[in-house]
């Protein structure tokens, strides 16, 4: 399977304050780097959502050893809403099998503590160069090729027996380049389905050998699919808002060739939109009004469906209306 932040299953006994706390928001909670040459800096996201009734908040991250950092880019998580616990990992900083715990603590809507745990196996005896299979930003539709080098290290007849990504998505490969004396490289190789859908997405390729004591090697593998058609802003956070009032904000409908907007999904009394037109051009400007009539959250996704036949546009809408 491929997704955002690819994850890998396993739980290896990991024991939490709750056994229905909020481990259980985490998708995963443990992610192996596998072997990895001395160099480069491993990253891995542990996305969550809060399911929950309230606001998550998040009041420190820590780890139990200097060769990780871990962060969190968003403190309090509203319910429903998703974030992620970032985890880097220093190869420098060990040689051989190294394991850390990331202890992530809330201190809302109760204290709580959930560990998670990054693993890898330093080595001296491969390289890879670059560190990764980076494609960079890439258009949806079209069928990119991008490839790393791996050479391995302490015997010339060390070969490749197979190689074989995590994700439908990806098509890898693997050739021979050149044999030297005790080092052999090879080229590992990815092209991706032009159907790859929209987004940052980070998956592996897993490269058997002959070698018995490095039998896999782990490719990374990111790449970030741009949509044919974008909104600027992403989304509109209007805040307070006072009843009888209206706040206006200006959306930029972006394509990469002339297009019309067909309608737009999400509006109503309190939410309109105008400027759509019948013209078919390279921008839209999209002028979105809301008024509120109650107190309380305005919450809209503003789903913008155009000509083409690509996903829709969807931009999310968030207000308050108040009384003052």
């Amino acid at each position: 399977m491929y997704r955002h932040h690819v994850v890998l299953f396993a739980l290896f006994g990991l024991t939490s304050m709750s056994q229905a706390g909020f481990e259980s928001f985490f998708d995963q909670r443990i992610h192996d780097f596998g072997a990895t040459p001395r160099g480069p800096t491993l990253v891995h996201y542990f996305r969550f959502t809060n399911s929950g009734k309230e606001t998550l908040v998040i009041s420190n991250v820590r780890v139990s050893c200097g060769c990780v950092t871990a962060s969190a880019p968003v403190t309090h998580v509203k319910p429903g809403e998703s974030s992620y616990i970032t985890a880097q990992m220093d190869s420098r900083r060990f040689t051989g099998p190294k394991s850390v715990t990331v202890f992530v603590q809330f201190s809302s809507p109760r204290y709580e503590e959930v560990s998670m745990v990054v693993t890898a196996n330093g080595r001296d005896d491969f390289s890879m160069f670059p560190e990764s299979i980076a494609f960079g930003t890439v258009r949806r539709g079209g069928t990119p090729t991008a490839s790393v080098q791996v050479t391995l290290v302490g015997d010339p007849n060390w070969d490749i027996k197979d190689v074989k990504a995590e994700s439908n998505y990806v098509k890898p490969s693997a050739k021979l380049l050149k044999r030297n004396g005790a080092e052999v490289t090879f080229e590992i190789s990815a092209s991706l389905r032009n159907d790859l859908p929209v987004g940052k997405w980070f998956t592996d390729i897993y490269v058997t050998t002959t070698n018995p004591n490095l039998a896999k090697v782990r490719v990374p593998l990111h790449v970030e699919v741009g949509a044919p058609i974008t909104a600027t802003p992403v989304s509109l956070n209007l805040g307070d808002i006072k009843i009888g009032d209206n706040v206006e904000q200006n959306i930029l409908i972006r394509g990469e060739k002339s297009f019309k907007i067909k309608s737009v999904q999400g509006v109503d009394q309190v939410v309109s939109i105008t400027g759509m037109g019948d013209e078919a051009k390279l921008i839209h400007i999209l002028k979105v009004t809301v008024k509120p009539q109650l107190t309380g959250e305005i919450s809209r996704e503003l789903t913008i469906l155009t000509e083409e036949n690509g996903d829709p546009v969807v931009v999310p809408l968030r207000a308050k209306g108040t009384k003052e």
